[in-house]
């Protein structure tokens, strides 16, 4: 049976995933979100590819995913977008194997600092 290979998860789809936990189906309010202009929601909606690393990291925030989960996919989106297949691929398949273990890395180096940790 052959694996079928991961799919890329675009731009436009990250905005989805957004406006579907935070319940904002306007542009304005996932330009609010995001710290962008609603010219630019609706450019990623139509397939434009996030360039800045700022609003990466806030996808990553607002989605609680890691952040190397959200650069590699679109570093695999633009790949493709520039027909370099086999690149796409890659990135993608990297992206599946490290966010679970920067999640689990993050979460060791709570569990070892916790206890260090002054709540005042």
């Amino acid at each position: 049976m052959k694996k079928t290979a991961p799919e890329i998860v675009r731009t436009k789809d990250f905005i989805k995933l957004i406006e579907d936990k935070y319940n904002a189906p306007t542009t304005y309010k996932m330009a609010q979100l995001l710290g962008v202009s609603r010219n630019t929601v609706k450019r990623f909606k139509e397939g434009e590819i996030i360039k800045h690393a700022s609003i990466m990291v806030k996808v990553s925030e607002l989605l609680d995913v890691d952040l190397s989960y959200v650069i590699y996919n679109i570093l695999a989106e633009e790949a493709e977008k520039d027909g370099e297949q086999d690149v796409a691929q890659s990135f993608v398949q990297t992206a599946q194997q490290y966010a679970p273990i920067g999640i689990a890395i993050t979460a060791c180096f709570c569990l070892l600092f916790l206890p260090y940790i002054s709540f005042v």
